[in-house]
């Protein structure tokens, strides 16, 4: 052995270093291949990226009718924080992208791209604007993770209202679809935020008028509440007087309770966009008829589907407690409700559950069915609006 490594081993040397050789040029060749692999990705996907803003880029230019360019450009930030439909909280939009748009040299619009909040996070809106008559022309969806059977609810005649908005309106509501209110919602955010910014970047003065929401509340009073479901304690005008007004369940105003100065058109307008923006109150659960002579009180909440469940209760004699077990009419469907994987009975089932377990022990604070969240919502809504009026009647409150 020693012989062999004497006379060979040189030679086994050389072949040793080869082999090395060979093995660290496999290994740098992979990650050549690799590396080129990766360049050859990170172009594709810039490519399509690219692609993908210019598609976007001549959307927004076909919305007005004289652009022949598009620059983008960093805008102004703007602090501004929104409720968002029902007892979901707040939100603070924000600007993905601008662009101004040009006539030749000359610029005629803006292109706000908005990153708003419909049921989901992830509404990407670009607000088309006028500045020559400070109007939105238009919109262009750009990104949503909105459950998209409920979105698509959302037609284009519902989007032509977002053609020729005003944005010298005293302020601004967008119409919402039954079945679609989070997502509908989402875009009154983006369009009130996008005039926002609008007004900082080009000097717009967003109309407003003198009136303040002290407190709102439900009205329990059997001889107004079909029509006039809240009341609120308002400061208005230029004296800062004080009135207590109705509102309907839209928060439209209805008028006034007992005497005072009446609100103007203007004033009532803001009115209604400050109570239906502030969250005092929730219009899921509203009173819809009471009879003194039968005790029979007749209630509705707004669960999932536009049809809203009916409640038909009839008091005891000493208008202190229920008589029986309440009728409920609902055509909700649970599993829907919340996407999930809801394994109880059909509708009214869940209605009937939270209601039972009010009746059991008077206890307002009763406990959601899974999978069922926004029947179980407007339910328990119903339920403290059904405490909240016996109360009245035997003078608890």
């Amino acid at each position: 052995m020693k012989i062999f490594f004497k006379n060979y081993g040189l030679l086994m040397g050389l072949i040793a270093i080869l082999i090395g050789i060979f093995a660290i040029g496999g290994i740098y060749s992979r990650y050549v291949t690799n590396q080129h692999a990766v360049l050859v990705a990170e172009a594709e996907l810039s490519r399509l990226e690219a692609e993908q803003e210019a598609a976007r880029v001549a959307s927004y230019l076909a919305l007005f009718a004289q652009g022949t360019k598009v620059e983008k450009y960093t805008s102004e930030t703007v602090d501004k924080t929104y409720n968002l439909s029902g007892d979901r909280g707040e939100f603070s939009p924000s600007i993905i992208d601008s662009y101004h748009i040009y006539n030749g040299d000359v610029e005629i619009g803006v292109v706000y791209v908005v990153s708003s909040k419909g049921h989901e996070d992830g509404l990407n809106i670009a607000f088309a604007i006028d500045i020559a008559t400070d109007t939105c022309i238009g919109v262009v969806v750009i990104a949503n993770a909105e459950t998209q059977t409920i979105y698509s609810t959302l037609t284009d005649t519902w989007f032509t209202q977002f053609e020729n908005f005003q944005f010298d309106t005293l302020s601004i509501e967008i119409d919402a679809v039954a079945e679609a209110t989070e997502s509908s919602k989402g875009f009154e955010i983006g369009l009130l935020y996008a005039r926002e910014v609008y007004a900082v970047e080009y000097g717009f003065e967003i109309p407003t008028t003198n009136i303040t929401i002290v407190s709102m509340t439900y009205n329990y009073n059997p001889d107004t509440f079909a029509n006039a479901v809240f009341i609120a304690d308002v400061i208005h005008g230029e004296d800062n007087t004080a009135v207590s007004v109705y509102l309907s369940r839209t928060y439209d105003y209805v008028g006034i309770v007992g005497d005072g100065v009446t609100l103007t058109i203007d004033e009532q307008t803001v009115l209604k966009t400050i109570a239906s923006a502030s969250g005092l109150v929730s219009n899921k659960s509203w009173f819809v008829s009471y009879n003194v002579d039968t005790r029979v009180l007749v209630m509705n909440a707004k669960g999932f589907k536009s049809t809203p469940i009916v409640v038909t209760i009839t008091l005891n004699a000493t208008l202190d407690g229920i008589e029986g077990i309440p009728v409920i009419t609902s055509s909700e469907t649970y599993d829907e409700n919340e996407y999930g994987d809801y394994a109880g009975g059909p509708a009214p089932e869940v209605e009937y559950n939270l209601i039972n377990q009010y009746l059991d022990d008077g206890n307002i604070v009763v406990d959601g069915v899974a999978d069922a969240t926004i029947t179980s919502n407007a339910m328990k809504q119903l339920i403290y609006l059904l405490d909240n009026f016996i109360s009245t009647l035997t003078g608890d409150e």
